[in-house]
């Protein structure tokens, strides 16, 4: 069987989150519960709530329930350790392989710093296979032990979620 799926059911897929029938919510956003999680980001001040939690990575929607026709932001972290020369290109090579992500044009590429590690911020936009406007917010950090990645993903205008996605990112902490 063939199935399409939007950008955003994509990279739910794409982080194993459709079709896992055993998950906890975790309910404490700000210092999520789970030890597999080696970070935290606070969502107050934001409509995001946690929506699911797969090892190592969490998924935040405004309502709490995943869904590809919604603004969806999720954290995540690897091991796979990416040297200072190669980072910029590296975040850009992340964006392409998220769903809808290969042919996004970056508006905006900025070197960042958050909780003291270095990274890159990436806006991008482009068309989900439907023909429908799809927009990225993706910043990756890199630490001596591997790197974090934060993604954003806005089937409307990214300025509508933009200013949560930010505010999010600005709260990341490793624990």
């Amino acid at each position: 069987m063939n199935m399409q799926h939007s950008p955003l059911s994509a990279l739910l897929l794409f982080f194993g989150l459709f079709g896992q029938a055993d998950y906890q919510p975790i309910a404490v956003a700000k210092h999520p519960a789970s030890t597999d999680v080696n970070f935290s980001i606070d969502v107050s001040g934001t409509d995001f709530k946690v929506a699911k939690y797969l090892t190592g990575t969490l998924v935040y929607t405004e309502d709490g329930s995943v869904s590809a026709n919604k603004p969806l932001f999720i954290v995540g972290n690897s091991a796979g350790i990416i040297s200072l020369q190669k980072q910029k290109r590296y975040s850009i090579e992340r964006l392409r392989r998220l769903p809808g992500g290969e042919a996004a044009a970056i508006k905006k590429i900025s070197a960042v710093r958050i909780d003291n590690l270095p990274g890159y911020e990436i806006i991008a936009e482009g068309k989900s296979k439907s023909g429908k406007e799809q927009f990225f917010y993706q910043v990756m950090l890199y630490g001596e032990k591997g790197y974090f990645i934060l993604v954003g993903m806005a089937p409307e205008e990214l300025q509508n979620s933009l200013k949560s996605f930010k505010r999010i990112t600005m709260t990341f902490r490793r624990i």
